[in-house]
């Protein structure tokens, strides 16, 4: 999956490769496209620290 589009406000865009979509046998699983194309994911520049502090936050419960 490549980035394909970013804005001046972080939000980036990325699409699936659709030959390697289609052939994958865990599709059903993460993603249930009625047109048959790869997913796109729409993420910010902030998702890598939401990630780390939710990491962060199951490790403090956990203990």
């Amino acid at each position: 999956m490549g980035c394909i589009n970013e804005n001046n406000d972080g939000v980036r865009k990325y699409q699936g490769d659709s030959e390697y979509y289609m052939n994958c046998l865990l599709k059903g699983r993460y993603c249930q496209s009625i047109k048959g194309i790869a997913p796109t994911v729409v993420t910010d520049d902030k998702e890598l620290l939401r990630l780390l502090m939710k990491q962060k936050m199951e490790e403090e419960v956990s203990k």
